[in-house]
Order: structure tokens, then sequence, then C-alpha cells
């Protein structure tokens, strides 16, 4: 591929982020300021040149600032030569404020604001909090209906044209800056088939939640009464009140009508994908049952999990979380190096040998190093405070450059009557060599050592989901 990105943005850099594309060979077209590349000022022009190897659903991305969220994006489809189903629909979905960008957020910490009016902020579905971020819409390709005071603005809807008995793939890809969104079609069932560019055994579900980042492909068999349908997508939180709702319209072809007047169909015994809890009795939606990410399979082509070898075997624990007021990745502030680490490696300095306390937080540029071709396994915590019984909002984690399996998800304790948090996963202890409490959790271990070579459940090579993990 090669792609000329020319800046128009007066006074303002930006880049190009390729998610999901794993550049071998070419780090420095990755897009990501001041670590791959120099930003693209203002009036200026960059070329990107690298090789998309695989085929799959991904998108392209600002990686400045708030332009992502602004609007600053796309789909990235890489196709099969032959593709097994020549139907195709592209369906991009994201969260809209319609009082400012992102960049308010900042102001807004610690006093949510709507306009003017101040209120809590959205929380998760087992009350943690969210972000103070107000979605007033959800979009679907750029596309929303807004309501305030009671006053609808009936702008023009997304429209997805079926034939009648023919089968659609679509990928969809979101933008969202914060939250999660819940998609379903009314009275259809959806066929998961790919996640993150990578293909699953087919999973049938009535909906399935998409995280920042993320993207999930399904079949659609137009096997229904020709007519107009409702393709929803709702923002995963609560207040479920102020929670919006995104719409766009599915249409087999000489359907009559301007809008559907369908209402969702999952009434008993439902399943939801990529569900984040495990709830037994409690449900964050009636008559649905939850399908976590570890439950999901890889599909054909995809290679077996790699295998723990004496001697080329790395393990890192890596805890995000908020420490006095600043996000960290085991109690430490990242700090950005001040020469390309690419074309000046020896002069990057500032290790992370600093001693970090509870009360003193690190800044440094925190680099993990491990040899090439090493079966590298990496433990993704948000733990930070639970040990005093405080839990903070989940965060999605991408990683660049690489492709990895999901081998292993561990849930908190839930009271299975709110559904709230009251306990953290009771695979990971928080404790300091000397065995004392680490209240920020800066070197979380497993509770049972022997896991580092062999985690319980997992068979022998099992073919697991590779992609984009959201952990919780």
């Amino acid at each position: 591929m090669i792609v000329f990105v020319e800046n128009d943005l007066e006074g303002r850099e930006t880049t190009i982020h390729w998610h999901g594309l794993d550049q071998r060979g070419t780090p420095w077209m990755d897009g990501v300021p001041y670590i791959n590349q120099c930003p693209i000022n203002g009036l200026q022009r960059f070329k990107y040149r690298f090789i998309a190897d695989e085929a799959g659903t991904f998108w392209w991305h600002s990686h400045i600032g708030s332009q992502r969220s602004d609007g600053l994006y796309g789909a990235l489809i890489v196709k099969e030569r032959e593709e097994v189903v020549e139907n195709q629909h592209i369906m991009i979905v994201q969260e809209w404020n319609h009082d400012g960008d992102a960049d308010h957020i900042r102001e807004n910490i610690g006093a949510t604001f709507d306009g003017r009016i101040k209120w809590s902020g959205f929380r998760t579905l087992d009350n943690l909090s969210m972000g103070p971020y107000r979605a007033h819409s959800i979009l679907i390709n750029g596309r929303a209906r807004f309501s305030d005071d009671n006053v609808t603005i009936d702008t023009p809807l997304t429209r997805f044209m079926v034939e009648e008995g023919e089968v659609y793939r679509f990928r969809v890809i979101t933008a969202a800056a914060f939250y999660p969104i819940l998609i379903s079609v009314d009275n259809h069932q959806i066929e998961l088939i790919a996640t993150d560019g990578k293909n699953i055994k087919t999973q049938p579900c009535d909906s399935f939640i998409i995280y920042p980042g993320e993207r999930f492909d399904f079949l659609l068999h137009a096997n229904q009464e020709p007519d107009i349908y409702w393709i929803r997508a709702l923002l995963a939180v609560t207040p479920f009140s102020r929670a919006p709702l995104g719409e766009a319209i599915l249409k087999y072809n000489g359907a009559p009508g301007r809008y559907p007047r369908t209402s969702p169909n999952c009434t008993a015994g439902c399943n939801m994908a990529n569900c984040p809890y495990d709830y037994k009795s409690y449900q964050p939606y009636p008559n649905t049952s939850c399908i976590s990410m570890n439950k999901l399979r890889g599909g054909a082509g995809l290679p077996s999990t790699p295998q723990y070898e004496a001697g080329n075997f790395r393990q890192f624990f890596l805890n995000f979380g908020f420490v006095q007021g600043s996000a960290t990745v085991n109690g430490r502030v990242f700090k950005s190096p001040t020469v390309n680490i690419y074309t000046q490696p020896k002069d990057v300095t500032d290790p992370c040998d600093e001693v970090c306390t509870d009360e003193v937080v690190c800044r440094c540029f925190h680099v993990i190093k491990f040899p090439g071709g090493s079966v590298v396994q990496i433990v993704l915590t948000n733990l930070v405070g639970s040990t005093e019984g405080s839990f903070q909002e989940p965060h999605p984690i991408h990683i660049h450059g690489h492709q990895f399996h999901v081998v292993k998800i561990g849930f908190p304790t839930y009271n299975e009557t709110s559904g709230e948090i009251i306990a953290a996963t009771p695979d990971i202890v928080c404790e300091h060599c000397d065995g004392s409490v680490d209240r920020n959790c800066r070197e979380p271990q497993w509770a049972d050592s022997s896991w580092t070579r062999n985690l319980p459940g997992i068979p022998e090579r099992p073919p697991m989901m590779v992609g984009l993990l959201t952990f919780s």
C-alpha cells in the first residue's frame, strides 16, 4: 500500500495509524507520533508505504489528540483474492458528543458536566466509573438522530440493502473513544465469523458488544419477511435512561416504507457475545446469557497457542490504572523519549530504575526487552486500589505490531443480585517481595506460582482466538 497524507490542518500535527496491521519490516510506518515517526506538520505531506499481507477487517485513524474522535478515521479492508461471501457491508460505529471534542474531558475530570448541567457520569454494568464524556448519539457510518427536550432531529439514517435469500458479511468497526456498544439486528440472528481481522469458529448470537478499537465480522442471512428492520447500536452503560441508541436500517429490496416498526426480538434464551462479565444468576440484560471472549475459538488457518519452552520463555505482568491522577503501568507514568528510538537507539536514556512507592509515581520511558523468537506470556490486570476494595474503570489494551492468543480471562467476584464487583479476581495477588500489601499492585503475581508454566483450564495447544484484548 502507498498512501499520501497531506495535512491541511494549519497549526496542528497529525499521523495515521493502520490499526491491526503488523508492519513487519516497516515499524516506522505504524503512525505513533514521537515513537515510530515524527508527526506530519501542518501543510506538510508524508508518504506511507507498507505491505498489507493478511486479509481481514482493519481500519486507519489519527494517532494524535482527539482527532480520531472528531472523525479522522476510516475502514481498511484487505480482501481475499476470492471472497467466500461476495455480498458485504461495512459498518463503523462511534459515540458522539454535541458539545465539543474529547479534549474537553480534561476539564471535566472530577466534575462531569453535560453542557452546563453537572451529572455523575456513565458507569459500567458492574457499577464502575466509565468516564465523564457524555455521549449524546451513536453514529453508524457517520449518521444518527438526536433527541433533545422531546424533539427529534429527523436526519437520514444509514441504510443497508439486502436481497431475500442472500447471505451478507457485515464488517463492524468501532471508532469509539470510551464506551462499549451493543450491536443487534431486529428479527435476525448474528453469526460471528471473525474478530480483529482473524477468523473464528462460527458463533451464533443475538447481539454482541464491541469495544474501542475492535472489529467483528458477522454473517446475516436475509431469510425474514421482506421488510424494513432496525439495526441497533446501544451504549452498554448505566444509567440506561441516558444511554443513547444508534440506529441504522436493514431494508429488503422492494420493501415499502421509510422507517421500520420492528422491536428487539430478544425475549427469552438470547445470547450476547463478547460479554465482559461472568454472571451466574444476575444478568445485565433480561433473558440474556453472556458469551465471554475466552469462549470463542480460532478458525481455520490460525496457529496453535505457543507452549512453554524452558530457557525460551518470558512472562510479564502489566497492571494498568490511575495512581495519584496519572495513568500508569506498574506504577510508572510513560515519558516520551527525547530522540528517535529507531535512528538513535543508543541515545535513549531515562531508564525505569527509580524506586516507586505508593506515594511516589515514577515517570520514565518504560521499555520491556525480550529476545527475538521467544515465547512471551503477558498478563494484563486492572487492580490499582483493589486490595482496599476500590475498583477502577476498564481500559482497552491494544498491542501494536504483534498478534497474540487470548488463553485465559480472570473474572472478579460479583454480587449475584446487583451484578456489582465485590472482590478482585482470586488469580492474582498484589504483594511486595516481603509479603506486605502492594496497594497499587506494581508487582502483581500469580496466586499459584505454578501457573507460570501451565495455566489452569487451558487444553493442550488450543486453537484460541487471536486479536485485540479488552480487559476489565
